[in-house]
């Protein structure tokens, strides 16, 4: 399998981060339901000027494509929002975390 070192590091790397205050980490659980997530990665970039367009970027084996059409924006936030609603709350998700790291 892979080295549980490098990946036990990895966890650890989420744990410290969860103390930062401009991060947030939440673990959507493998038993969730089929959710928007499934369809492919894509980010969400939002910008403090009015003037600017928030944007999604989306990503393919092949390509990626930024989306920049309010409309289309708007669903992937929608999206980002239900699987916020599914994911495990905060502290939990850390709970999680911490667990997966220190299992044997």
């Amino acid at each position: 399998m892979g080295d549980t070192h490098v990946m036990r590091e990895q966890l650890q790397r989420l744990l410290d981060v969860t103390t930062l205050p401009h991060v947030s980490v939440q673990v959507l659980p493998l038993t969730a339901s089929p959710h928007p997530g499934m369809s492919g990665p894509f980010t969400l970039l939002g910008f403090p000027e009015s003037a600017d367009l928030d944007i999604a970027h989306v990503e393919g084996l092949t390509n990626a494509l930024y989306v920049e059409d309010p409309g289309e924006v708007a669903i992937r936030g929608a999206a980002f929002e239900r699987l916020r609603a599914a994911a495990l709350p905060f502290d939990k998700s850390t709970d999680l975390i911490a667990q997966l790291k220190d299992a044997p």
